[in-house]
Parts: structure tokens; sequence; C-alpha cells
């Protein structure tokens, strides 16, 4: 400051290099810990459920260091070059200042800890059965409602804005996706692999309405994705277009091995799931079987899941809408097994075969 009062400064910086280190003592009941249930952790106190069995924690040391490329200071109206300096320079964090900071990170860390530890964790709860169900907006259906909701706020153009950013090309590649032994009634054993998926313009939903619940059925939930950009290009690729290998085998038979592709301009899957779900049983599982399990033990909680085959289908909207061909693996396309683009009218249910794979796939 000057006798015209304050002078302001513009500062620009520019840093490269940065390293930071540092090294805490923690010290937590891990019994404790086990022993706490999810129905605590995720109840409003649950920050303090967890907290009280952290016992001690604090900073021993606390380092940085960085390169400071250039540095430049200009103040309005100023005329001519920004004073600074533009040689590199090495700046670290340590001794006396890193002492005192380390002493103002911990102050906070113990008040912190003093904060939670002090309102009291709700009592544990008895393993007993509860079915969701999802027609409430409360308890335990709430988490599903809160999604059903955020979805709805985002829409489909908001998943379309959110696979550009994590894929901005697009497309999805996996190795391997499946490989289950199934039982039919009629066809007996059957062997099912697909591998090799390459997926194309995830970005071409135009459509989107998930975990819906049925009005008279508590368990039954409805989804519709629309795919392909409704016929208007939608996604960067114009279509939903999927690519996979699947070898089928009967029995004990030599496997049949082939390259399925998938177009989708426009057309709409509608599924319905009957998810019945303990929440009973899922809020009283507590952390160490949670750890002990792997998190499998939450798929105990699962007591039935089925499509629903009068409310799952595939539909084709327009004449090109949905496009299908089968090939023998490493054949050309002249020798396509089966091939055609399905009429607005066709529709493809997704029936008993399909709920035998996800049955298979949850007890994987």
């Amino acid at each position: 400051e000057g006798e015209g009062g304050r002078l302001r400064v513009s500062l620009r910086a520019s840093l490269y290099n940065l390293t930071a280190d540092g090294a805490a003592r923690l010290l937590a009941n891990g019994t404790g810990l086990s022993r706490v249930q999810l129905s605590q952790a995720l109840s409003g106190r649950g920050s303090s459920c967890l907290a009280q069995q952290l016992l001690y924690a604090s900073l021993t040391s606390l380092g940085a260091a960085l390169t400071l490329d250039s540095l430049d200071v200009s103040a309005p109206g100023q005329r001519g070059r920004p004073a600074g300096w533009s040689t590199p320079l090495r700046a670290s964090l340590g001794g006396a200042f890193a002492e005192r900071l380390v002493a103002e990170l911990n102050a906070e860390i113990a008040g912190t800890l003093r904060r939670l530890w002090a309102p009291s964790c709700p009592p544990r709860v008895p393993s007993r059965p509860s079915i969701v169900d999802f027609r409430n907006t409360s308890g335990p259906a709430a988490p599903f409602a809160r999604a059903r909701a955020t979805v709805d706020a985002y829409g489909a153009a908001g998943v379309d804005r959110f696979v550009r950013r994590v894929l901005p090309s697009g497309e999805l590649r996996m190795a391997r996706l499946l490989d289950v032994l199934l039982t039919d009634e009629l066809l007996g054993r059957i062997s099912v692999r697909l591998d090799g998926l390459h997926v194309r313009g995830l970005d071409s939903l135009f459509d989107l309405d998930v975990l819906r619940p049925d009005s008279a059925d508590g368990h039954l939930l409805h989804h519709r994705v629309g795919l392909g950009g409704n016929g208007s290009g939608g996604g960067r690729n114009g279509s939903l277009q999927l690519r996979l290998g699947a070898a089928v085998r009967f029995g004990r038979a030599a496997a049949h091995e082939y390259e399925v592709l998938v177009r989708v301009r426009s057309a709409v899957l509608k599924l319905g799931t009957r998810l019945v779900l303990d929440s009973g049983s899922f809020l009283a599982t507590t952390f160490g079987e949670l750890v002990a399990s792997l998190g499998s033990c939450l798929l105990c909680d699962v007591v039935g899941l089925d499509l629903a085959a009068n409310d799952t289908s595939l539909r084709a909207q327009g004449s090109d809408g949905l496009e299908l061909e089968v090939t023998p693996r490493g054949q050309s396309r002249a020798a396509v097994l089966a091939g055609r683009a399905f009429a607005p009218s066709v529709t493809l249910p997704l029936g008993r075969l399909a709920n035998d794979a996800l049955h298979a796939a949850v007890a994987a």
C-alpha cells in the first residue's frame, strides 16, 4: 500500500514437476469396524459410526517440491513487458514451515474426529426378512427412487454426453464377455461363450426410462432404452453397432463358432425385471462379512431375479431399424447363415434362455 491506497497487481506463474510426500499414523479398532453394519453406515450418523472406530489419526511428516518455470508481475495500466523472471527455480516445502503446517493440519484432524465421535451410533439391527417394495420412495427403496430421479433429470442426451466424455470415440472393446453353462429342459446342457466384443456408437441413445416400478407389482421394474439415434444419425457413428464372437456347444458335441453382427439404426429395448430383494438381510450385513466374502455376500440378499417375458422385447423402428448377421467364424460375409433387417412389426422376445443366462451369471 502507498499514500494513494492499495496497489492491485496480477501474478502469473508457470509450475511443473510437482511432487508431494507425507506419512501418517492411524490407530483403528479392527474388531469394532468389522462389526459395523450397513444399516449403521448408511444411516444419517454413518460417518460417526465409522469414525468411532478410528481411535487416533495424525500426520507425522509432510513435504513437497516443485519447479517454478516463470513468474510475471503486472499492474493495471502498466505498459511494456511485465516484471518477473524466467529462470527455472526449484522450491521445496520443509523445515519449520512444514512442521507448522503439520501441526495446523493435525489440529484440524483432531477437531474433526472429536465432532464425529460426539453423536451416538444407531443400534445394530437384527437380521429379519424384509422384502423391498420399489413403489415406495423412502426406506430401503429410496436409493432406487433417487437413481430413477437422476436418470430422469439427465435423460438420454445426458447419458450420451457422459459416454462421450468417458469414451470419446463412443467405442468399447472387451476380449472376454461371458462363459456360462446352461441346462435346458429340451436341449440339455448348453455351453455358451461370448468374446471379442466391439461396440460402436454407444453415444446413440434417444430414449431412456429405467427403474420404473409397476403399479400393481412392487417387485417388477420396467426399463426402456431407445438405441441407434432414432434413425437421425444419433451418435458419432450414426448407429449402434455390436460385433462379437459366439461359441455354442450342445452336450459333448463340437462347438459351433460364429461371428455375430448387430446394427441398430432405430430400435427400442424393453426389459421387465422382477427383483425380490431382502433389505433386512442386506442392512444387517457387517463390514467384516463384506471383506471376508469380497462383497459376494450381497448377492445372498437377492431372493429372486427374473426377466418378465411379457415385458421384455426388442422392437425395430423403420424398415432398416435393426439388422442381424451371423457368419461361421473364419468365413467371408458371403457365407452369412442368417442376415435380415427386421421390419417395425417384428418384435424379438427374450425368453427362457435369457433367464437361464441371467441366473447362471448371478450364481457365478
